[in-house]
């Protein structure tokens, strides 16, 4: 049988504090989603919600569970460390970035590894 916690025991979730963490979070959730170039009912679709709950959860008047912030930040393929903390977080990768990352993860020989990057960055610098 589960037990009911009454409403003058469950902590309240909702203050000044609380609700700005809410809306800076939703606001990166939204700039990542949009610098893939994502639309919201796209990523409403893959995620299983609306995408009514989605623009709640961006404006950080909406809930937000951690299973759905964990299938959020998965589907965006970025980190948590992205969204939480003070720490400047990079832009987020294109897509053809994020192909090659997880192409290059997959290569078994180390070897191979280290001459893709050998050639990365002697591509990358400029003449």
């Amino acid at each position: 049988m589960a037990r009911s916690v009454s409403p003058s025991r469950r902590r309240s979730l909702s203050g000044p504090t609380t609700q700005s963490q809410l809306v800076q979070l939703g606001e990166r959730l939204a700039a990542h989603r949009a610098a893939l170039g994502m639309e919201r009912a796209q990523l409403a679709s893959r995620l299983g919600v609306t995408p009514s709950r989605l623009r709640k959860i961006e404006e950080g008047t909406g809930r937000l569970e951690a299973s759905l912030l964990y299938a959020w930040v998965k589907e965006l393929g970025i980190g948590f460390s992205q969204l939480f903390g003070d720490i400047e977080a990079p832009p987020p990768l294109d897509p053809e970035a994020r192909e090659l990352m997880r192409l290059f993860a997959a290569i078994p020989d180390p070897g191979i590894r280290k001459s893709i990057l050998k050639l990365t960055k002697a591509l990358s610098e400029k003449p």
